[in-house]
């Protein structure tokens, strides 16, 4: 695993070597070909600042699993977003987002916001023309967001501020999408009993 990996969880429809074949275009230069590591055929590309992993789980639903570590994140900057959507879009992406170790399984994508029903989200988010029709270009352009990608054939991302690792502003996008994030649960150190975090 990459030291302090940022990751880019991409739910596709397609899994079979098609995609893998599509993903050189995209990704980068290929360093490795696609191997099985830790149960997943993975794969590794070259870009100018550095390496990308890939991984391609076949369940619960075909998913893509992009890691890159800190330093390449902050190489590419404000590069990152436009990058990430194009990989998206090359795809077929049915929903992407980032997401962070500390918070790995609170933004995991649930099988109910394939069809639009968010419950998360974190700095970078891909929704596809039929998820983002929902809201509508005009009113995701709208949004409290850092930045929104859009396309001719309405696919958006929506980049939300304080950057991939220390991302705010989840509150105020939630309500301009007019969902309830998933609760952070934890435990208060002196009692122990189990709290709500609140989203910065």
């Amino acid at each position: 695993m990459l030291h302090d990996p940022f990751y880019l969880m991409v739910v596709v429809d397609d899994g079979s070597a098609t995609l893998q074949g599509r993903l050189d275009g995209h990704l980068g230069e290929p360093l490795s070909g696609w191997a099985v590591k830790n149960g997943a055929p993975t794969a590794t590309y070259r870009l100018p600042s550095g390496a990308v992993e890939v991984s391609l789980n076949p369940l619960p639903r075909p998913s893509l699993m992009v890691s890159m570590s800190r330093d390449i994140v902050n190489a590419m900057g404000a590069e990152l977003p436009r990058y990430l959507f194009d990989l998206c879009r090359a795809t077929g992406a049915r929903l992407a987002r980032s997401m962070s170790a500390e918070n790995f399984g609170l933004t995991l994508i649930a099988e109910e916001e394939l069809e639009g029903a968010l419950t998360a989200l974190h700095w970078f988010q891909y929704l596809p023309p039929a998820v983002a029709a929902r809201w509508g270009v005009a009113h995701l352009e709208r949004g409290p967001f850092a930045q929104t990608l859009t396309d001719g054939d309405g696919s958006v991302a929506l980049v939300l501020p304080g950057g991939p690792f220390a991302v705010t502003g989840q509150r105020d996008a939630a309500a301009h999408l007019g969902f309830t994030l998933r609760p952070i649960v934890g435990r208060n150190p002196a009692t122990g009993e189990r709290i709500v975090i609140p989203y910065r």
